[in-house]
């Protein structure tokens, strides 16, 4: 009796562990879809920044020349 016990406990863990490691597999893919999506947001921020910075030190300059060209 409990040899069948131990036995159907031991079939319980396997389904257990199986599903956990389904789940654990599932939420890996997710994450690293997630940590791939994010990367390409960095990416894009930090080339968006690069234009702001760009376009920012552009105005600089003009305001400069325009400023010496009112003096």
């Amino acid at each position: 009796k409990s040899e069948k016990h131990i036995y159907s406990n031991k079939k319980l863990l396997e389904k257990i562990t199986a599903k956990l490691k389904a789940q654990d597999d599932k939420l890996r893919k997710e994450f690293y879809k997630l940590k791939s999506k994010l990367t390409k947001v960095e990416n894009n921020l930090d080339g968006l920044k690069s234009i702001v910075d760009g376009e920012s030190n552009t105005r600089v300059k003009k305001d400069k020349k325009y400023k010496k060209y009112i003096k």
